[in-house]
């Protein structure tokens, strides 16, 4: 595993998998939850947690336009993780309407 640094959102992510919300999902929803996560890694892992900001998930679910189902998924799977930082204390909770 490579060295991630902290606050990144590729720290936030690895946190999300060692927490209880993670540990408890069957390992084949673990499967398909990494696949998603870890994607969203590799483009933006370096990021800050904290700086995610409305505007920016919007864009990135706008350029999945032509895949539906995997901007949904991406969506849940992105929810659940910024659910995660902020009970961690790594972000705080967005204010306003979500998307």
């Amino acid at each position: 595993m490579r060295r991630v640094k902290a606050g990144s959102i590729a720290a936030a992510v690895n946190g999300y998998y060692g927490s209880t919300e993670f540990k408890v999902l069957t390992e084949t929803t673990k499967a398909t939850y990494r696949g998603v996560l870890d994607r969203f890694v590799d483009k933006h892992g370096g990021g800050p947690i904290a700086g995610l900001q409305p505007k920016h998930i919007n864009k990135l679910i706008d350029e999945m336009a032509d895949t539906p189902s995997a901007a949904s998924n991406f969506r849940k799977r992105l929810k659940g993780l910024l659910d995660y930082a902020v009970s961690a204390g790594l972000r705080r909770r967005e204010q306003g309407p979500a998307r």
